[in-house]
C-alpha cells in the first residue's frame, strides 16, 4: 500500500534515524550479507560505507537489526562488482563498478536509491578514501557534520614531509615511524600513524595516515612539536587534537614504544621503522640473515638483509656451518623486499637435489606452517632454528596482499627464511616481525619471487620436485636444513 503521507526529503529522513544496519550486501553477484570477511575489494567497500555512515549519522547506533518495523531504523542495501590485475610495478589495480546503494526505513519503507560512478583504486590502499569522497559528492542531500572547512584550514600546519623522506633522514635512535596500538579512552576510532623527525635541530611528529576521514588530516600535517625536558626520554609537546586545536602533552620513549599522555589519557605507539634497535647511522659493520637455495647456485633472501652490503657470504651449504662461500646480488625487488643471490665461489660445486618445491598456490587461513632460519645467533648460537604456527591472515600489515600474517615467532636473523606449508612446499619468505608481539610475523608470497625472476630476464628455475611431503615435521626439517643458509653481510 502506498503511504498517504508525502515522502520526506532525504535530509529530513536522515534526521530521524537512530539505528542502522546492512540489510543486503551483494558482491560480484554473490550474497555476502552474512559473510565474515572477503578480499580487498569487499573489505575496502564495507569500510568506506561504514565511515560514510558514521560521518552522515554520527549519533546513530550501528549493529542493531530491528525485526519490528520502525521509522527510526535505517536499512542499507548495497551491491557492486570488482575486478583487478597486477601492473608492471607489481601493484594491484582494482576497478569498483556497478555500485548501487539503497537506504530505506524499516517502518513506512521509503527508499532512497543512488548510483555511484566507477572507481579505480591502486594497490591495497585502505587510506585513499575514494569511495567515501564519491559517496559524499554523489549523495548531496546531507550536510557533513564534521566538515568545518574554514576552521580546519586555519588550524592546519602543512609540511612537505612524507613517510619516505622521514625514513631517509633518521638521525637519532628515537626517530622513525610509529603507529597507535593501545588507547585507554575506550571510544576513539582513530589509529594514527606518525613520523618523528628532526628538522633544523627540532623534533616534530608528522601525521602520515590512519585518521577517520571526517577529521580532515592530510599526510604531512604537523601533529606535534616536541621540547626537551631534564629527563632524557621525556618530552613536553604541543599536540594538535583531532580537530586541530592545541593542547599540552607529555611523551615518553622506551623500548621501541612512544607513550603520549594528554589530560591523563595515555596512548601507546609502536615503532614500526626502523625494525631493529640499530638506526641507519649506527648500523653495525656486520649483520646476518637467512636464505634458501634455488637451482644452479642461486639463493633467495630479503632485500633489507643485503642492502648496503659490500661483502656477502653464505654458511650451511650441505650442512657445513663453518665454511663460508662468497655470493653476489643478481637482482632485487626493493618494494617487495626480495633479493636473489648467486654463489660465485670457486670452491662451490653445486647443490645436491633440492628436496622441496616452491609453490605459487595461495595458502588458506588456518593452514599449518613452519619456518627454518638463524635468529639471534649471538644469543642462541648458529644452529638452525625451527618455529611453527599457522596462516593468521592472507594479507599482511594494513591489508598488504603481497604478504601473509603468520603466528610462527619471527626474530631478528629470521629475515629471508623460507616458510613451508605442512607438506614441505615453500609458500613464503619471512621478512618482518612486530616488536613486543610474539605471535605476529609476516612472510612475502612466493608469487612475487616468480614475478621478480620473470622480470629479471635471468634463467632461474624454481624447484618443483617435492620429495618430503609424506615425512614427519622432524624428518622434513632434517632433509631441508642443508639448503637453508646463514647469511653474513658487511659494509
Amino acid at each position: 500500500m502506498v503511504p498517504e503521507s508525502p515522502k520526506k526529503d532525504f535530509s529530513s529522513f536522515l534526521s530521524g534515524v537512530r539505528t542502522w544496519e546492512f540489510h543486503s550486501i551483494s558482491y560480484n553477484g554473490k550474497d555476502m550479507t552474512s559473510a565474515n570477511g572477503g578480499d580487498f575489494g569487499y573489505a575496502y567497500v564495507i569500510k568506506e560505507i561504514m565511515q560514510w555512515m558514521s560521518a552522515t549519522l554520527p549519533d546513530a547506533e550501528h549493529g542493531i537489526d530491528f525485526n519490528n518495523k520502525s521509522t527510526t531504523h535505517l536499512w542499507v542495501d548495497v551491491s557492486w562488482s570488482t575486478s583487478y590485475y597486477l601492473d608492471w610495478n607489481y601493484n594491484y589495480r582494482w576497478t569498483i563498478s556497478s555500485f548501487h546503494i539503497t537506504l530505506y526505513d524499516a517502518g513506512i519503507g521509503y527508499k532512497y536509491m543512488f548510483n555511484i560512478p566507477d572507481l579505480y583504486v591502486k594497490g591495497n590502499d585502505f587510506n585513499n578514501h575514494k569511495l567515501f569522497k564519491s559517496l559524499r559528492e554523489n549523495i548531496t542531500q546531507y550536510e557533513h557534520p564534521y566538515r568545518r572547512e574554514n576552521e580546519m584550514n586555519t588550524m592546519r600546519v602543512a609540511t612537505s614531509l612524507k613517510e619516505s623522506s622521514i625514513i631517509d633522514n633518521i638521525s637519532s635512535p628515537i626517530e622513525g615511524i610509529y603507529e597507535d596500538i593501545i588507547s585507554s579512552d575506550g571510544g576513539r576510532n582513530n589509529k594514527y600513524k606518525l613520523g618523528l623527525t628532526r628538522v633544523e635541530g627540532k623534533l616534530y611528529l608528522i601525521y602520515l595516515s590512519g585518521c577517520n576521514l571526517w577529521d580532515d588530516w592530510i599526510e604531512g600535517d604537523l601533529k606535534a612539536t616536541l621540547e626537551e625536558t631534564s629527563s632524557p626520554n621525556i618530552y613536553r609537546s604541543i599536540w594538535k587534537l583531532r580537530d586541530k586545536t592545541e593542547t599540552v602533552s607529555y611523551i615518553t620513549f622506551d623500548n621501541n614504544r612512544m607513550e603520549v599522555v594528554i589530560d591523563g589519557v595515555k596512548s601507546t605507539y609502536l615503532k614500526l621503522f626502523p625494525q631493529h634497535a640499530e638506526t641507519p647511522y649506527t648500523k653495525p659493520l656486520t649483520w646476518t640473515g637467512t636464505g634458501f637455495a634455488l637451482e644452479d647456485g642461486y639463493a633467495v633472501t630479503n632485500y633489507h638483509v643485503i642492502e648496503g652490503a659490500k661483502t656477502i657470504s653464505l654458511k650451511g651449504i650441505d650442512g657445513d656451518s663453518y665454511t663460508s662461500y662468497s655470493a653476489i646480488v643478481v637482482t632485487t625487488d626493493k618494494k617487495n623486499d626480495i633479493a636473489i643471490l648467486k654463489i660465485n665461489d670457486s670452491r662451490f660445486d653445486g647443490f645436491e637435489s633440492i628436496p622441496y618445491s616452491v609453490s605459487l598456490k595461495q595458502a588458506d587461513v588456518g593452514e599449518d606452517v613452519f619456518v627454518l632460519g638463524y635468529p639471534l645467533t649471538q644469543a642462541l648460537g648458529n644452529e638452525i632454528k625451527l618455529t611453527n604456527g599457522i596462516i593468521s591472515a592472507r594479507s599482511g600489515y594494513q591489508g598488504d596482499i603481497s604478504t601473509y600474517q603468520i603466528s610462527a615467532p619471527v626474530q631478528p636473523g629470521n629475515s629471508g627464511a623460507p616458510m613451508f606449508d605442512g607438506k614441505g612446499n615453500i609458500i613464503g619468505i619471512v621478512n618482518a616481525g612486530v616488536p613486543g608481539a610474539d605471535n605476529v610475523g609476516y612472510a612475502i608470497k612466493t608469487l612475487y619471487l616468480k614475478v621478480l625472476i620473470e622480470n629479471s630476464g635471468i634463467n632461474i628455475q624454481l624447484p618443483t620436485n617435492n620429495t618430503i611431503s609424506a615425512l614427519s615435521l622432524a624428518e622434513k626439517a632434517k632433509r631441508v636444513k642443508n639448503y637453508i643458509f646463514y647469511i653474513e653481510c658487511s659494509r
